[in-house]
């Protein structure tokens, strides 16, 4: 975390300073190596914000007890020579003879709630507006993050490219005009730019999803069932309000690492404001990671003009406040002097990035000083 600040003010920065009886905030933007502008939002002698970074419009559902399933159907669960990592369930059925590193849930209260978070979800998706129609197989394609929709059956085939920074969200609602399916032949999706994972890509679909001899990457959810088979894999979720078969193949959910907290594209970006009800006190607010198990706060001292004063001081596994709108909250106390403060995401002993430095480098997680 050491190059999270520079020691002096870039020389393209452009800065500006409002004063008040109780604060005075600096403001700092600058062109990035990385990232086209950096806010940085200075309390003097109590806090320094970490970047604030712009909203995309497609904003990605809250799964809910969801998140943790790897397949999930209303009826049922049938595997022939598969496996599923991540937990598997059914609403009001149960899971055949499936090789499951994960647990299984066969129609209990652990599946039901996850089974109604998984609907909820499936709603929030068919709401989403959009903003870019697709046709054809989408052989050679790269997209950026955006909401794509299918009027109707999407047939595809090829190489799909993904392409964008890792906070970005991809959704792709096949079947608008009231049916349509899913229907993924020897088709592959790959990902490159910062996009490195499943957990922001969505498929939603009327009705159906198959996927034939196909590598997969994202969540699907399907208005019917799903149906996995001659090979290929599935990186992600498959979500079913019918049944899930898979056939020769294998559904992951561990393959993402933990991601970013409020990144660049985030819905919700990391801003702080003072507590009303507290002379001293902060609120801090950053967006919910789905697959976080808990947040780590780093608090740091700078020096004088960003450079880097004493060691990090951090809350490990913070006392924060779930908002139910997709944002997280925790209360802070600064102390005399200027400080800065870095969120992290953990899951089990994972702990993601914590942003980039004013270099343009992301801030690896091993910097990070919490034991998740």
């Amino acid at each position: 975390m050491k190059h999270f600040m520079e020691h002096e003010p870039p020389a393209d920065a452009q800065i500006a300073r409002v004063s008040k009886p109780w604060l005075n905030i600096v403001l700092s933007t600058r062109k990035g190596l990385s990232k086209p502008w950096t806010l940085i939002a200075c309390i003097s002698a109590l806090v320094c914000a970490a970047p604030f970074h712009a909203a995309l419009a497609q904003s990605a559902p809250d799964l809910g007890a969801a998140g943790s399933f790897a397949v999930l159907a209303g009826t049922a669960v049938t595997c022939t020579s598969s496996a599923i990592t991540g937990d598997a369930g059914v609403n009001s059925g149960a899971v055949g003879a499936c090789t499951v590193v994960g647990t299984v849930h066969d129609g209990d209260a652990v599946a039901q709630q996850a089974y109604a978070d998984f609907l909820a979800a499936y709603d929030t998706l068919a709401a989403e507006p959009c903003e870019e129609m697709l046709f054809g197989t989408l052989a050679g394609a790269t997209l950026p993050p955006k909401v794509y929709c299918f009027a109707e059956t999407a047939a595809l085939t090829g190489v799909l490219t993904l392409s964008g920074p890792s906070g970005g969200t991809w959704i792709f609602r096949i079947g608008t005009s009231g049916t349509g399916a899913l229907q993924a032949t020897n088709f592959n999706v790959a990902l490159s730019g910062g996009t490195g994972c499943y957990n922001n890509v969505y498929w939603w679909t009327a009705q159906a999803a198959t996927l034939t001899n196909t590598v997969f990457f994202g969540r699907v959810f399907a208005g019917t069932d799903v149906t996995v088979t001659t090979g290929g894999s599935v990186n992600g979720q498959t979500l079913a309000k019918g049944a899930v078969t898979l056939t020769g193949t294998s559904v992951s959910l561990d393959f993402c690492p933990v991601r970013e907290v409020s990144p660049r594209y985030a819905v919700f970006p990391l801003r702080m404001t003072k507590d009303a009800n507290s002379w001293t006190g902060f609120h801090l607010y950053f967006q919910r990671i789905i697959e976080a198990t808990g947040y780590n706060l780093y608090e740091g001292d700078i020096g004088a003009w960003y450079s880097h004063g004493s060691a990090v001081d951090s809350v490990c596994n913070a006392d924060v406040t779930d908002l139910g709108t997709g944002e997280m909250r925790a209360a802070v106390t600064p102390s005399e002097g200027d400080h800065y403060y870095l969120v992290t995401a953990y899951s089990g002993p994972q702990e993601g990035p914590s942003g980039f430095a004013s270099n343009g480098m992301e801030i690896p997680a091993v910097l990070s000083t919490c034991a998740p």
